[in-house]
């Protein structure tokens, strides 16, 4: 009887274990606003002052707005992989700040390269297939 009783408790405790990585490591029904990415050149860039590109997830759906335009589409996650797409988008121009659609175009380029991502407390990093960091947000403010 003392067997199966502890046998239980252990199993029970891998259990709440297992649940709790799994929560830990979820994005669904999480927002993040991108902090810096790599621009064109290669290099890690922060955000254009004056612009906003957000990422929301919710049940394997992402949105957000990529600086102009809005987008929306679906995202697959398998372990740390992810995977972005088809995504559309809305059809804006935006003249100012300068440089604001050349940051849109590269972030969503960057969406469609994520292979990998990591979850550090408030910080959400995407790597492309070369496990090089391309994208990195922070938690949006409410979640």
């Amino acid at each position: 009887m003392r067997k199966n009783i502890l046998w239980l408790v252990s199993l029970s405790t891998l259990v709440f274990v297992l649940m709790g990585c799994s929560a830990a490591g979820s994005l669904d029904a999480t927002s993040w606003r991108l902090e810096t990415y790599v621009d064109d050149t290669g290099t890690m860039a922060d955000v254009l002052p004056d612009s906003v590109v957000t990422l929301d997830f919710q049940a394997e759906q992402v949105s957000g707005n990529a600086s102009c335009n809005n987008y929306n589409g679906s995202y697959q996650t398998s372990g740390k992989e992810i995977k972005f797409g088809p995504l559309a988008t809305t059809r804006k121009i935006c003249p100012e700040p300068q440089g604001i659609m050349d940051q849109e175009y590269v972030y969503l380029a960057a969406l469609d390269a994520a292979a990998e991502y990591n979850l550090k407390g408030n910080t959400l990093e995407i790597e492309d297939d070369q496990g090089e960091v391309i994208l990195v947000f922070t938690r949006a403010t409410g979640d």
